[in-house]
């Protein structure tokens, strides 16, 4: 074999199709875009604690989500049942909703057995509505609390 065209990488020459030597490029370096990783071996960092203020927040953020979501069940029930043109054209909505019994109505009609359904519809609803707006909640509101306890109004 000829030394010019053997596959000698070993001195950084390549062979080209004339049986020439060309010198390797350098290998283009890689980027990767990572969140940084703790060690396996480094303690465990401890969790963050809600101040009172956030407590508070959340307590008062999730009674308001629940009653919009239990406000809106009742409707998305109605829409599921009569469809969404009927429930507006019509404007139904439920007259009385007593428990164990069938539901009225506006156009007259009785609901039966949707009692379960609607508070499974309301339960979905809220953890929608409280895990999607409670971090934006947080982010608004400026309280902050550097000791982890009490209010302090401060960024």
């Amino acid at each position: 074999m000829d030394p010019e065209t053997t596959n000698d990488t070993r001195n950084g020459l390549t062979p080209t199709s004339a049986g020439r030597l060309r010198p390797l490029r350098p290998a283009r370096r890689r980027v990767v875009l990572s969140t940084p990783m703790a060690h396996p071996l480094s303690p465990p960092q401890p969790p963050v604690k809600l101040s009172l203020g956030e407590n508070l927040l959340l307590l008062v953020w999730a009674m308001i989500t629940q009653g919009l979501a239990f406000v809106v069940a009742p409707k998305v029930v109605l829409v599921y049942r009569y469809g969404l043109t009927r429930v507006v054209h019509d404007h139904l909505h439920f007259l009385a909703m007593p428990k164990h019994q069938p539901w009225l109505v506006s156009n007259g009609d009785t609901i039966s057995n949707v009692q379960f359904i609607c508070f499974l519809i309301g339960i979905v609803c809220w953890f929608a509505l409280i895990f999607a707006t409670y971090p934006l909640v947080r982010l608004v509101v400026p309280w902050r609390s550097k000791s982890g306890t009490g209010l302090t109004l401060s960024r």
